[in-house]
């Protein structure tokens, strides 16, 4: 995967509205989330400022501490929804990231909701497309 680094993550938008993020194998810090999430208001805040919809794809392994999964949890707490702006994100699923994401789901019940989990990243590419081409369907006879 190819892109910008944000925080450690590998953030790919070569095929936007497609988003990919690749985290690295291991810890990232508390400043790597920080980060991260400054990016990831940006690509919300562009895609509402285009009217447009994104989709973003996970990837990766990367562990979080539990401060990790509170500031994460906070940041979905007290984001706007984003049903306007995105599809979900499609994260492939390694042990380690079902852990993550179990905890993560304790902390901020909004996520599940957006989460579609898969078994691979082409699963997970897949989806994603799929939800894109239903999501501008949907807009085109609105």
């Amino acid at each position: 995967m190819q892109g910008e680094k944000s925080g450690g993550v590998v953030v790919d938008e070569s095929r936007h509205p497609m988003v990919e993020l690749g985290f690295p194998t291991g810890s990232m810090t508390d400043d790597d989330w920080y980060d991260l999430l400054d990016r990831l208001d940006a690509l919300r805040s562009g895609a509402r400022r285009r009217d447009e919809v994104i989709a973003v794809v996970v990837t990766g392994t990367a562990t979080m501490t539990p401060g990790q999964r509170k500031i994460v949890a906070q940041w979905m707490n007290d984001s706007p929804p984003d049903d306007d702006v995105s599809v979900g994100s499609f994260v492939v699923l390694s042990a380690a990231a079902k852990g993550v994401l179990t905890a993560l789901t304790w902390l901020s019940p909004r996520l599940k909701k957006a989460v579609v989990p898969c078994a691979t990243r082409e699963e997970a590419v897949h989806k994603a497309q799929e939800a894109l081409a239903l999501r501008q369907q949907r807009r085109q006879l609105a």
